[in-house]
């Protein structure tokens, strides 16, 4: 049995993919481009389906940048509102529109510009309207019979956010100095770890390493040491370089909730 392209989350072999489906991986298009033209869809590596959206996400905020750089957060809430709209019109009369950032997908792209806006620009009363909003997202994606990937655990987190500088003492401990560090490389991290991880797994599984206990004692361990090791070299040779320096970085607000929210009414 091949360890990475059986099932499940199988990953196909680079050259079983057509021409279109290259360019579409390679463009990170692939998510709409079968739309168009070429071969079904299908990603190399399998999470690339992630990276197409993300290019939607920029190319749509670039849009508004240069557009309506001085009412941008009013554009992000009108992008928004079209999806919405878009997104269930296309979800009732049956019509798909999966891949394309207006699918619902730009909504979680927009939570998180919310909470941005909350955090930094929202008076007292706009504050707590984004939590409500955000609130309502959680209850409404979840309930709601047109599911979007991970939509309502998206929406959750975001909604969360504004409370998590709270804990930003908790970073300074010594225990959680490897998590941090996790944290700071959770891109590369998340780019590297699909085939590793599938074939390490798959080889222990065709071991007949099966059980609950290996799979807790001795795959999830053996995953992550090789996701960790794999992320922290692909970090330092690529990601490092694409950091911004701590002088462009902008800090998050460490101030009480209540003064925050006071300083911005």
């Amino acid at each position: 049995m091949p360890l990475l392209s059986s099932a499940p989350f199988e990953q196909l072999r680079p050259w079983w993919y057509s021409p279109s489906q290259w360019v579409g991986n390679l463009t990170l298009t692939e998510t709409w481009r079968h739309y168009f033209f070429g071969s079904p869809r299908v990603h190399f590596p399998g999470q690339a389906w992630t990276l197409c959206y993300e290019e939607q996400f920029y190319f749509v905020t670039g849009l508004l940048l240069l557009t309506l750089r001085k009412r941008f957060f009013a554009g992000v809430a009108a992008v928004s509102a079209i999806t919405l709209v878009i997104a269930t019109t296309c979800a009732w009369i049956g019509v798909s529109v999966d891949g394309f950032f207006f699918d619902g997908a730009w909504l979680m792209f927009a939570a998180g510009v919310a909470v941005y806006y909350r955090l930094h620009h929202a008076s007292t009363s706009g504050a707590r309207a984004i939590d409500m909003l955000l609130v309502t997202a959680v209850l409404a994606s979840s309930l709601s019979p047109y599911r979007l990937h991970c939509s309502p655990f998206g929406f959750a987190f975001a909604a969360g956010l504004p409370w998590r500088y709270r804990f930003d003492r908790l970073s300074s401990a010594s225990l959680l100095r490897p998590v941090l560090s996790c944290g700071r490389m959770c891109y590369s991290l998340y780019l590297v770890h699909q085939i590793p991880v599938k074939g390490l797994t798959m080889a222990l599984y065709l071991a007949g390493f099966t059980s609950a206990t290996a799979t807790l004692f001795l795959a999830v361990p053996l995953s992550i040491g090789l996701s960790v090791a794999l992320g922290w070299v692909f970090f330092e040779l690529v990601e490092r370089r694409f950091l911004n320096t701590p002088a462009t970085t902008v800090p998050m607000p460490t101030a009480p909730v209540g003064a925050l929210l006071s300083a911005g009414g």
